[in-house]
């Protein structure tokens, strides 16, 4: 179903059936289909077709605003797997001492979020020691 929902969104996005499908690079009878077996499901009409194209009904925009949340979450989480599927980790723990966080730490992590997004940073205070023990423990989990 979450696809039938990311493809209605792509045709409320176009204002057709036959753009989104375009889009979508599908047939626009398989598009219509797919529309007409969502609104089957939900129980009731969500688009109204017109002339110039289709409107979103009062129904379609309750459920893009419940549903809106539901996708992006589930698309980040799919693009996180495939990430780690070709060995990206999307979370980088960073070891750090307070005195040196200010004057070095602060500017490369400003860095290092305008070049990577998406990155995942978590920030642990810790002494030398502790830092060494941290990697010496994670050598030894892999």
């Amino acid at each position: 179903m979450l696809d039938r929902i990311s493809a209605l969104f792509t045709v409320l996005e176009e204002g057709s059936v036959n753009r989104a499908a375009v889009m979508l690079r599908i047939t626009q009878p398989a598009l219509s289909r797919q529309m007409k077996s969502l609104e089957n499901d939900i129980g009731g009409k969500l688009l109204e077709r017109e002339t110039s194209g289709v409107k979103p009904t009062g129904l379609c925009h309750s459920l893009v605003k419940s549903m809106k949340p539901v996708i992006s979450s589930y698309e980040a989480a799919i693009a996180d797997i495939r990430r780690e599927a070709r060995g990206m980790k999307s979370e980088l723990r960073v070891g750090y001492l307070i005195s040196a966080a200010q004057p070095l730490l602060t500017p490369a992590l400003a860095d290092l979020r305008e070049s990577h997004p998406n990155l995942k940073l978590k920030l642990h205070d810790m002494s030398p020691k502790e830092q060494i023990d941290a990697l010496s423990n994670y050598r030894r989990e892999k």
